[in-house]
């Protein structure tokens, strides 16, 4: 049997350079704080994918996928009601990086209802839902059409930057989108978009009760809204306050990630974001090809979004540990690489090293963080935390 070389990731959650900033309508949770646990509809998590059904009054109800890695409820346009979209005068978009995605329609103001377990049922305030009407791809040659583009005619995307200010990219292959979108995000810190379209975060509290905006992502399951009771498990860290975005925003925090051989001193120490994302099952290591390790990369099997890639070495185990400000520990937790996700132990992940020309970097953990611990974010005192089962 070939040697492969152990390594040892441990990595350490940070704020930034300040103290800790706290958000001033940071309160007690009172009593009456009211919590909901979602009826999901997928297989066993975090085996797969979290998803639930949202229906839109007027509209259709549809099977979504519950994303931390993205903001925002996307649906076909088919699944909202034809006046409402027609009457919406307000063009949106979103590109997903990871799979080069681009959906393009209009925002439609409504509510979103949710199922709860019990038989029950929990409803948003009223939120943007981007109605899809145009899909493209996403093409690596400078635009060629700096027009608004028109939700009704897809052609009209063609050419056109895929975010503002773009000059290397531009969208390709237009056309109608398909009935069967639907993804809801409700990550935080997500390319500029506010948490005001976070489903999660604009609950309608119900009669004599109030609503501390957060939730938790369990092997459990997905509970929405935070008690004095439901918290108590968790070891938090305070997040720094979004200052380039209007409202009550939050940054996600920094990580640094320290590399070395069993029995040596540290060699390598990799830092940058850190995003726990439970729309992908494996996880991403983005840094500068010149800050891996010796002979942690190999070629993947497969494709991973579309695409092969550049893996960490399979054998590789990584020994993750998060802690605050404070050095309290908030997480730890050992992972091996393999080649393949096909039919993976909760201790085992594919590792993907994204390219980044920039020195600082960036890490997702995918959702398998989840077979260690239970995740927290509370939107109101702007916190994470993690909860070892």
């Amino acid at each position: 049997m070939r040697y492969l070389p152990l390594w040892t990731l441990c990595l350490f959650l940070t704020v930034g350079t300040g103290g800790a900033v706290i958000a001033q309508s940071c309160t007690p949770i009172p009593d009456t704080a009211a919590s909901f646990q979602l009826t999901l509809t997928g297989g066993a998590v975090p085996d797969n994918f979290y998803m639930t059904s949202l229906s839109i009054p007027g509209g259709e109800s549809a099977n979504v996928v519950i994303d931390t890695g993205s903001t925002g409820v996307v649906v076909s346009s088919s699944k909202v009601s034809a006046a409402a979209f027609a009457k919406a005068t307000q063009d949106g978009h979103i590109l997903y990086n990871s799979s080069n995605k681009f959906f393009g329609g209009k925002y439609v103001k409504t509510p979103v209802v949710f199922q709860t377990e019990g038989g029950g049922s929990v409803q948003t305030n009223p939120i943007d839902v981007l109605a899809v009407s145009c899909t493209c791809g996403v093409s690596q040659t400078a635009p060629t059409n700096q027009a608004a583009p028109n939700p009704a005619r897809c052609s009209s995307y063609n050419g056109t930057p895929p975010t503002q200010g773009s000059t290397r990219s531009s969208l390709t292959q237009c056309q109608a989108a398909p009935d069967s979108i639907a993804m809801m995000g409700v990550g935080f810190d997500r390319g500029g978009r506010s948490s005001a379209l976070n489903p999660f975060l604009n609950l309608a509290a119900p009669t004599g009760k109030t609503l501390h905006p957060g939730y938790i992502i369990s092997k459990a399951g997905v509970t929405l809204g935070l008690t004095a009771e439901n918290v108590k498990p968790f070891k938090t860290v305070q997040l720094q306050p979004n200052t380039k975005m209007p409202g009550t925003e939050w940054l996600q925090p920094n990580a640094c990630a320290t590399v070395a051989a069993p029995g040596g001193t540290p060699s390598v120490k990799l830092c940058g974001g850190m995003l726990m994302d439970t729309g992908i099952d494996f996880m991403f290591l983005s840094f500068n090809a010149s800050q891996r390790p010796a002979g942690s990369t190999t070629p993947s099997a497969g494709p991973y979004d579309g695409a092969n890639r550049t893996i960490l070495t399979p054998g590789w185990p990584m020994t993750f540990t998060a802690s605050g400000q404070d050095q309290q520990t908030l997480l730890t937790y050992t992972q091996t690489a393999v080649q393949t996700n096909a039919a993976p132990t909760p201790q085992q992940t594919v590792a993907v090293w994204a390219g980044s020309t920039s020195t600082s970097g960036f890490m997702n953990t995918g959702r398998r963080l989840l077979y260690s611990s239970a995740y927290l974010f509370d939107q109101q005192c702007g916190k994470l935390g993690f909860a070892a089962y």
